[in-house]
């Protein structure tokens, strides 16, 4: 003889379940708002990227004809890249 689980059996358990998950969820979006770390807001802009910087040695090398260097100017030019 087979036994069938009535139907408010099911829906009871479908939804103590559903009760479980959400409270077990409350605690980390609790903390995530608390400490302000952006993960409440999963899909939300992603915040701007920062302007890239040149390093100053691109700045110097720009400046820079190496068609024009002697051997002295362009070691020179090694020493002053050294020391940025």
């Amino acid at each position: 003889m087979r036994k069938h689980l009535n139907l408010g059996v099911i829906q009871r358990i479908l939804g103590l379940l559903l009760v479980l998950v959400s409270v077990t969820m409350l605690v980390p979006a609790a903390v995530s708002l608390a400490y302000a770390d952006g993960q409440a807001d999963l899909f939300g802009a992603a915040p701007p990227e920062p302007e890239p910087t040149r390093h100053p040695a691109v700045d110097l090398l720009d400046t820079v004809n190496p068609d024009e260097l002697s051997p002295r100017d362009a070691l020179e030019l090694v020493y002053r890249l050294k020391k940025l």
